[in-house]
């Protein structure tokens, strides 16, 4: 299962292959990272629980999200 992770397939086929820079490979790892995200927001919207909270890097958000997990399970455990 491991060698199947994003980057490891990039990696090891990409460096096989002629032709193909790390550059190359690298930017092939972003692009799947981001069509693997994609598609676990996809997933994620249609889970009709589901509350997706917005996350800019900042620690405001951080501490809201934090917030928001606490609460769930103060909720749903307690």
């Amino acid at each position: 299962p491991g060698m199947k992770a994003i980057g490891y397939r990039e990696w090891f086929s990409g460096c096989s292959a002629e032709g193909r820079s790390a550059g190359d490979v690298r930017g092939r790892i972003k692009a799947d990272s981001r069509a693997y995200a994609k598609k676990q927001y996809t997933y994620m919207r249609s889970i009709p629980s589901a509350e997706l909270l917005p996350f800019d890097g900042s620690e405001e958000a951080v501490l809201h999200a934090a917030e928001k997990i606490r609460d769930f399970f103060l909720l749903h455990l307690t």
